[in-house]
């Protein structure tokens, strides 16, 4: 994406159901001069990451499954990767995925939501 400066513009697709996660998350996003797309549940980050064209995703583990869901479950953001995965698992000649997924979670507690999510294909946690 072109800014109106004429410099290309990092786009991310952020999701994240927590509100002041996101907007602290969006405030960092800004002040290192990338742009980005907020969805909070995984229905609409998968909707926006079929539609749009995005550098990079930052995913929170734990999301809404849709907007009817009660609560955040963490095989949402896990199935999220995944899709994500799926539609865009083409690498560089560094092998580096040209998509990166950037997972990130308060229940990281737990080694092993970690380390799947590194298996499924996230960049980094």
């Amino acid at each position: 994406m072109v800014n109106s400066s004429g410099k290309h513009k990092h786009i991310a697709l952020m999701v994240e159901d927590d509100p002041s996660l996101a907007e602290a998350l969006g405030d960092l996003l800004k002040s290192l001069g990338h742009g980005f797309i907020h969805a909070e549940t995984q229905e609409e980050g998968l909707r926006l990451m079929e539609e749009g064209q995005f550098c990079f995703a930052i995913l929170d583990l734990q999301i809404k499954i849709d907007a009817e869901a009660v609560y955040p479950m963490v095989e949402a953001g896990e199935q999220l990767q995944r899709q994500i995965r799926e539609h865009y698992p083409q690498r560089n000649a560094d092998d580096h995925h040209h998509l990166q997924i950037l997972a990130m979670s308060g229940h990281a507690k737990d080694m092993s939501n970690v380390i799947q999510m590194l298996q499924n294909g996230a960049d980094d946690f």
